[in-house]
């Protein structure tokens, strides 16, 4: 699995890491021109594994019905990079990483990491291909953050913003969960002063991912496949605890940080390509206000947006399982020529 490093890198907030690592995959092929390439980006304990057989809670194979020869990011097309995030546990440089000074984890010393260093680190992998303009910038949930901040933070360097499930900042607070998240784990004997062992807290992680499922609506997207309860009780907790051994307290702290740190909502005039914004009816975590708030500001600001809901019972999952009701209207959208609005 191909990684990307940076020596050396400056954050925003202030401080350096020394190298970064940044986990990506590609799929299709990228024209001679260069012209043809996508980003797609994923959510807060997602991975770039987008175009892959699901797990159930879709933290890998997110984009499986979006990804791929014939789909919406059209591999025979399109060349569809997904990166990713600085911070996260799935190959790029986290709070989990060895930090070469002291020679152990990083752990609750990893600095502090902005929706823009994601950002940065990945416009230093785009360019690394030689590719100065992207198709589109796509993401949904934290994806979706990053989507926004490219575009304001790079706003010639793509032709379309396609969000979905998500916010121009953090409506959902995570914030106010930071404290209570840390109290929670250090109540755990394991925790051992905030230095706690490699996956001493599998079981207070996967207890932790399990209520997390369950607000996203796994219950309901379970429910349709599997008519036994216990049966449904049995695959949600599996599937917790496989995330919980990837994940760590730390690694999983930091991602919170930086998700509750982001909010462009005072440079959205800055937007220069057309966004989609794609909301669900029941999502709990952004619901459609969320989306339709987001619309009128960005039209306010002078941006080309057009919003669309979906109606579904499958709340935060409801873009990823039911493609079919929004993926027509983003191939639209994806396919219609367009022109930067001036500066």
């Amino acid at each position: 699995m191909p990684d990307f490093r940076i020596a050396n890198f400056d954050l925003t907030a202030g401080g350096r890491l020394p190298e970064v690592t940044i986990a990506f995959q590609t799929y299709g092929h990228l024209s001679a021109a260069r012209d043809n390439a996508i980003l797609v980006t994923h959510g807060l304990t997602s991975s770039h594994l987008a175009a892959v057989p699901p797990t159930l809670d879709r933290r890998i194979g997110w984009g499986w019905e979006q990804v791929g020869p014939g789909l919406l990011y059209d591999t025979d097309r399109y060349f569809v990079i997904s990166s990713n995030v600085l911070g996260s546990a799935y190959g790029s440089t986290c709070a989990a990483s060895v930090n070469q000074a002291t020679g152990r984890a990083w752990g609750r010393d990893f600095p502090f990491v902005t929706m823009e260093d994601v950002v940065h680190a990945q416009e230093r992998l785009v360019r690394s291909f030689g590719i100065t303009r992207l198709k589109a910038v796509a993401g949904c949930s934290l994806g979706g953050f990053q989507a926004y901040q490219w575009a304001v933070s790079f706003p010639d360097m793509m032709e379309k913003i396609i969000a979905t499930d998500t916010a121009a900042h953090d409506s959902f607070d995570l914030a106010c969960a930071i404290p209570g998240l840390i109290e929670r784990f250090s109540g755990n004997p394991a925790w051992n002063d905030g230095d706690p062992a490699p996956s001493a807290l599998v079981d207070e992680l996967a207890a932790l991912r399990v209520e997390t499922l369950v607000r996203f609506g796994i219950r309901e997207k379970l429910a349709l496949v599997h008519s036994e309860p216990a049966h449904r009780d049995r695959l949600l907790k599996a599937e917790a605890r496989d995330w919980a051994q990837i994940f760590d307290p730390w690694t999983l702290i930091s991602m919170y940080r930086t998700a509750a740190s982001f909010d462009v909502r005072d440079r959205l005039q800055d937007i220069r390509a057309p966004v989609l914004i794609v909301m669900a009816d029941t999502d709990e975590w952004y619901p459609p206000a969320v989306g339709r708030a987001l619309e009128a500001l960005l039209h306010a600001n002078g941006v080309d947006v057009r919003y669309h809901e979906v109606h579904s019972a499958l709340g935060h999952y409801a873009t990823t399982e039911e493609p079919e009701k929004w993926v027509p209207v983003a191939r639209k959208f994806l396919e219609k020529p367009t022109t930067l609005t001036a500066s």
